[in-house]
C-alpha cells in the first residue's frame, strides 16, 4: 500500500539526529506498556532528548517555503529600497545638471556683460578725457583774451557740465564693472561646486543602478525560488492525499485474528490542546485551502496514548506521516474502527501488539509532512477518516482514566 519502509526512507537529518543521540529510532520512544510514573522506566531523559531535538527539527520543506517567501519578501524590499535610491539619485543628478547648466549660462552672460561694460568703461574714460582737454583750450582761450567772451564762457560751461555727467557715468560704469567682476568669481565658484556635483551624484547614479541590478537579479532568483518551493509543498500536499487514499483502501480490507476488540468509548490520546481541527483549513504558508483528515493536540507531557483497547495493526514509517501508528479497535457498532498517530519521532509498538486504553504507546514528534511538533491523530471508520471531535471532545485525560 505504499506506507511500509525501513530505516533507509527516515530523512537523512532525522536519521542523523538520532543516531548523534546514539539510538535506533525504534527505542526513541517510551517503551509499550510503560506509564509517565513508572519509575522503572529507563526512556524518559531519552525521550525528553528525542522531543526537544524534534522540537528543533521542524519540517524540513515547510521551512524551505517559509524562507523561500521570507527571502522573497526580503528581496521585494531590498529591489523597492534600490530603486528609490536610484530614482533619487537620478533626479538629483538631473537637478545637478540642470544646476550646472544654468550657472554655466549665467556664468558666461556674466562675461559678455562684464566685457560690454569694460568696452563703456574705456570708451567713457577716453570720452572724459577728451572733455578735459577741451575745457583746457577753453581756460586758455579764455585767459588770453581778458575776461573772454560770452561765447568763452558759455563753451566753457558746457564743457563743464558734459564733464560733470560724464564722470557720473564713468562711476556708475565702474560700479558695474566692479559688480560684474565680483559675480564672474563667485559664479565661476559655483560652477567649480556644481561640476564637483554632478561628478558626485554621477557617481551615486552608477552606485545605485548597479545596486538596482543586483537586487532585480536577486528578485527574480527569489521569485523563481519560491515558487518552485510552493509547487513542491502542493506536491507534499498531494502526495499526503495520496497517502491518505492509500490508507484507506488498505484499511477497508484489513482483518487479524484475535482482535482485543475496543469499547467504543475513547480517551483523550493526548494531554495537549488542540492545535487545528478535522475538516478543511487554511495552508498556513501557502494561503490555499486544504483538507485536515484528522485533529492535531499540541505536545503537552510528550506521550501519545492508545484512544481505546486494540491491536497494533501497524506501525512504521510515512512520507507523509512520518513514523505512524494505527491501532485497530475491531467492530464498534458495526463498524470496524481504528485509530492513527501520526509525525512520532520513532517506534515503540510493534505490529500485532495488544495495547489497551491509555497505555503510552509513543511520543509527540515532527516527522514527516509536519509544521513543528505535535500528534495528528485520526479515527477511522472502514478505513475512511472521520472527524474525531465527537469521539474525544468528552473524553477523560490519560491521568484521569484511572489507567
Amino acid at each position: 500500500m505504499g506506507v511500509r519502509s525501513s530505516l533507509a526512507g527516515v530523512p537523512a537529518a532525522l536519521a542523523a539526529g538520532l543516531l548523534g543521540l546514539g539510538v535506533l529510532a525504534a527505542s526513541a520512544t517510551p517503551a509499550a506498556g510503560a506509564t509517565p510514573d513508572d519509575p522503572d522506566r529507563n526512556v524518559d531523559e531519552l525521550n525528553e532528548s528525542i522531543q526537544d531535538f524534534a522540537e528543533e527539527l521542524l519540517d524540513a520543506h515547510a521551512d524551505t517555503v517559509r524562507v523561500a517567501l521570507e527571502t522573497l519578501e526580503s528581496a521585494q524590499t531590498e529591489l523597492d529600497a534600490a530603486t528609490l535610491r536610484a530614482e533619487t539619485a537620478r533626479d538629483a543628478a538631473a537637478a545637478a545638471g540642470a544646476a550646472a547648466d544654468q550657472a554655466s549660462r549665467t556664468l558666461d552672460a556674466t562675461l559678455l556683460a562684464e566685457r560690454e561694460a569694460s568696452r563703456k568703461l574705456d570708451q567713457l574714460t577716453a570720452k572724459v578725457e577728451r572733455t578735459r582737454e577741451r575745457l583746457g583750450v577753453v581756460a586758455r582761450a579764455a585767459y588770453q583774451s581778458g575776461l573772454g567772451g560770452w561765447s568763452a564762457l558759455r563753451a566753457g560751461d558746457d564743457a563743464m557740465q558734459e564733464l560733470s555727467d560724464q564722470l557720473a557715468e564713468l562711476e556708475a560704469v565702474q560700479d558695474r564693472v566692479r559688480s560684474l567682476r565680483e559675480d564672474h568669481r563667485h559664479l565661476v565658484h559655483q560652477v567649480a561646486k556644481t561640476s564637483h556635483l554632478v561628478s558626485s551624484v554621477e557617481e551615486e547614479v552608477r552606485a545605485a543602478t548597479q545596486a538596482l541590478e543586483v537586487a532585480e537579479a536577486a528578485h527574480v532568483d527569489a521569485r523563481v525560488a519560491a515558487d518552485l518551493a510552493k509547487d513542491e509543498e502542493y506536491r507534499r500536499y498531494e502526495e499526503f492525499l495520496a497517502e491518505s487514499e492509500d490508507l484507506e483502501a488498505w484499511l477497508a480490507e484489513y482483518s487479524i485474528s484475535d482482535t482485543l476488540e475496543g469499547t467504543g468509548s475513547f480517551m483523550r490520546p493526548g494531554t495537549g490542546p488542540v492545535t487545528s481541527p478535522f475538516g478543511p483549513r487554511m495552508h498556513p504558508i501557502l494561503g490555499y485551502v486544504k483538507s485536515h483528515t484528522g485533529v492535531d493536540l499540541g505536545r503537552g507531557d510528550g506521550f501519545i496514548y492508545a484512544a481505546d483497547h486494540g491491536v497494533v495493526a501497524e506501525a512504521t514509517w510515512n512520507d507523509a506521516y512520518g513514523y505512524l501508528v494505527i491501532v485497530d479497535h475491531g467492530v464498534i457498532d458495526g463498524q470496524q474502527v481504528s485509530t492513527l498517530y501520526a509525525h512520532q519521532p520513532g517506534l515503540s509498538v510493534d505490529i500485532g501488539a495488544k495495547v489497551a486504553k491509555g497505555q503510552p504507546i509513543g511520543s509527540v514528534g515532527s516527522t514527516g509532512f509536519s509544521t513543528g511538533p505535535h500528534l495528528h491523530f485520526e479515527v477511522r471508520i472502514g478505513g475512511r477518516p472521520v472527524n474525531p471531535w465527537p469521539w474525544i471532545s468528552g473524553a477523560p485525560m490519560p491521568d484521569e482514566a484511572g489507567q
